[in-house]
């Protein structure tokens, strides 16, 4: 059996190279051992002129994970308000391009087929990859809503 020295001279010398990521209290430890094991000295030595420290604030190295995931929440709040815009600018397009001298009907159905759908089903494509969850479902429906029931609102004025 290993004595209670030999096991200690063992576990530090396998957290020197992780010197700078181990706890306060591990840190203590090490140094305590380093200073009456020369060979753990030495190690430690080496280990640190082969890897400088490169020691990062904690808060700083917060601050620096933070900005990437703000900018995706920033980004996803910009696309959905901007295929909302454009969604309804779609719309917009279709109610006011109605021709009177056809059937209104068929000519909403058609603007609908032709210029609603794809947009459609290309942004439910990106909210699915970008919301995936509530989002996703709330347009859908309003999607389906839209297509089935803007040409019988349209004829109502």
């Amino acid at each position: 059996m290993m004595a209670n020295k030999d096991a200690h001279h063992i576990l530090v010398r396998e957290l020197i190279p992780f010197y700078d990521d181990v706890e306060e209290d591990a840190k203590k430890i090490i140094e305590e051992h380093v200073q009456s094991c020369r060979s753990c000295r030495e190690y430690l030595q080496v280990s640190m002129d082969a890897f400088p420290h490169t020691l990062v604030p904690e808060n700083r190295a917060q601050d620096e994970k933070a900005p990437p995931f703000k900018r995706l929440v920033q980004f996803k709040r910009f696309l959905f308000f901007f295929q909302s815009a454009l969604r309804l600018f779609i719309l917009g397009l279709v109610y006011f391009n109605i021709n009177t001298d056809f059937n209104i009907r068929v000519h909403v159905d058609a603007n609908m087929i032709l210029f609603y759908f794809p947009y459609a089903a290309l942004t439910n494509a990106i909210v699915f990859i970008f919301y995936r969850k509530l989002w996703f479902w709330i347009v859908l429906t309003f999607d389906i809503i839209v297509l089935l029931f803007f040409g019988d609102f349209v004829q109502l004025f």
